[in-house]
């Protein structure tokens, strides 16, 4: 809805690039704001086909050079990814702001086959914007029909995400992941790590060998780097036109030549749900995987987190239906709406922990960590969470990664 509900974000940014020679249009999608039509689900065929058609148009008008780049956070920045494995001619560059190359392990629905509790708020919040009606200022009179064929159409996304709870051609479709090859444009990719669409940079940095993929993860939340929190913030506008500038207007300004990934490292931090900054200091590498990181190996054992496995030893553990409170969102909105993770320690009572002894030497930690369990359930459906932690000398427990997993799904 750009008249209303994102006009107060994007007014921060347009502008700046208007003033530096581009021309930046925003469009509702078919059956939103003011577009006429209807829309069904998100990521459709018919909404891909639009854009794909829009860009083209764009690049016919005498104001363009018929060189066209596609930005957006969220929602946009998955179309970003999607339109550009469409391949319309005119799209010359893509910059992706927390978004999604996987849209079932990787998006609001899903997380290792477990349900997230956004799948019913996203639903939720969608059927209520459907619901609103367009500006008579932009569509005049015919805005009560507009509406009203709107209204008639609507249906509850909840439905269909609900009905396919494994990976299948629903998700597989508009999933960028399922082949890489199909995207051969530059990209920018953005990521924050209180953010829950991380994961893509470093995908994209893997898998897009053949193209320009500059990846860029700060300490952010849902939001633009140049206002999200916790900070600190970046010149990002700034960086967005020296990407511009070099794909559409063929400029030699050395950004295709600088390091290929510019990282936040976290220094640690005390658990604080509404933490306006993080101390730390920014990284680079030419690329990912990085050769300048090895893999450290824990192992759980009786005595807690060490070094060396124990053999023979099992515990068990039955967490409470409440068990994972001190974090209820997916991930934070990035603006000072305290939704980030909470001190650990009321979820840590509920769970099996498994702590090494007190750290010597700082552990600077950069990439996926990934746990091995061997585990029997002696119920048809059961599921998992791991949690990462800091924990501080006065029990403070700070989550520093965490995953879900549904056993049903371990074949």
């Amino acid at each position: 809805r750009k008249r209303d509900g994102l006009l107060h974000r994007d007014s921060l940014a347009y502008p700046y690039l208007a003033g530096h020679g581009y021309a930046c249009l925003r469009i509702d999608l078919r059956g939103s704001g003011d577009s006429e039509g209807t829309m069904l689900d998100e990521y459709s065929e018919q909404e891909l086909s639009d854009l794909y058609e829009a860009i083209e148009w764009i690049a016919r008008q005498n104001w363009c050079s018929g060189r066209v780049g596609m930005t957006g956070k969220s929602w946009s920045g998955f179309n970003a990814l999607q339109v550009a494995a469409k391949q319309p001619p005119s799209l010359k560059a893509i910059i992706p702001v927390h978004a999604a190359a996987d849209r079932y392990a990787d998006d609001v629905h899903y997380m290792g086959g477990a349900m997230l509790h956004d799948n019913f708020a996203w639903a939720s919040i969608m059927y209520s914007l459907e619901a609103l009606p367009p500006d008579p200022a932009v569509v005049g009179p015919a805005w009560r029909a507009m509406w009203q064929q709107r209204l008639d159409a609507m249906r509850f996304w909840l439905r269909p995400w609900i009905e396919h709870q494994r990976r299948d051609e629903y998700w597989r479709r508009a999933s960028v992941c399922e082949d890489y090859s199909k995207i051969r444009i530059p990209i920018l990719a953005v990521g924050g790590w209180e953010d829950g669409y991380s994961n893509t940079v470093p995908m994209l940095l893997e898998s897009c060998r053949d193209i320009p993929v500059h990846g860029l993860i700060g300490p952010w939340g849902h939001a633009f780097p140049f206002n999200a929190v916790p900070g600190p913030q970046m010149g990002y506008l700034q960086h967005c036109l020296r990407w511009w500038d070099r794909w559409l207007k063929d400029i030699e300004n050395g950004i295709d030549r600088e390091p290929g990934y510019r990282i936040w490292m976290n220094e640690s931090f005390r658990p604080d749900p509404d933490a306006r900054e993080r101390v730390g200091r920014w990284i680079v590498e030419d690329g990912w995987p990085s050769p300048h990181i090895r893999m450290r190996r824990f192992h759980c054992n009786t005595a807690g987190l060490g070094d060396h496995a124990v053999d023979g030893w099992d515990r068990a553990i039955r967490s409470p239906a409440d068990t994972g409170t001190t974090h209820p969102e997916w991930c934070s909105n990035g603006n000072c709406s305290a939704d980030m993770p909470a001190d650990q320690r009321a979820d840590d009572a509920k769970s099996l922990t498994f702590d090494s002894a007190p750290l010597e030497a700082p552990i600077e930690m950069f990439g996926a960590p990934m746990a091995t369990l061997t585990i029997s359930a002696d119920r048809p459906q059961a599921k998992i969470g791991v949690r990462l932690c800091d924990v501080w000398p006065d029990g403070g427990s700070s989550r520093i990664s965490f995953m879900l997993f549904n056993l049903t799904h371990r074949d």
